[in-house]
């Protein structure tokens, strides 16, 4: 379901754009505009999206929580993310910095920025799980 939408979407904006003639501007906002990041951010959410469909990629926390007495369904990658949450954003910017200082951002290819985007998620959260899970939280 979530690839018909997302091929869907895709199919909207490319139809748009060479039926009616308008040009995807983010200065305008027009509706080519916000059809491509609707489809954008599907396809880079959708693996986050079947992570959480497979609980064995990555089990969830299954805590319970006091107030309602029902058990969390979060992710444990969400929840390692949390556990070290300024240190996790810190590394964020860095990591950030890193890929804009060693990637030409303009010319980069579609294909190389998903690529980068993906090596970028595993670098970046994968620490954080393991030291979740050996129970370290790191005090800055």
């Amino acid at each position: 379901m979530l690839c018909l939408t997302i091929r869907l979407l895709w199919i909207v904006m490319a139809s748009e754009s060479s039926l009616f003639g308008m040009k995807t501007s983010r200065r305008l906002c027009n509706a080519s505009y916000v059809i491509l990041v609707l489809a954008f951010n599907m396809c880079v959410l959708s693996p986050i999206a079947l992570m959480h469909s497979f609980p064995l990629l990555l089990p969830s926390t299954g805590e319970l929580n006091s107030s309602t007495g029902s058990s969390s369904d979060c992710l444990s990658l969400l929840h390692s993310l949390n556990y070290n949450a300024l240190a996790s954003f810190l590394l964020a910017n860095l990591c950030t910095g890193a890929v804009n200082l060693l990637t030409d951002t303009l010319s980069t290819s579609s294909e190389r920025s998903i690529v980068i985007l993906m090596v970028y998620i595993v670098v970046f959260s994968m620490p954080f799980y393991f030291l979740m899970k050996a129970g370290l939280r790191l005090k800055l």
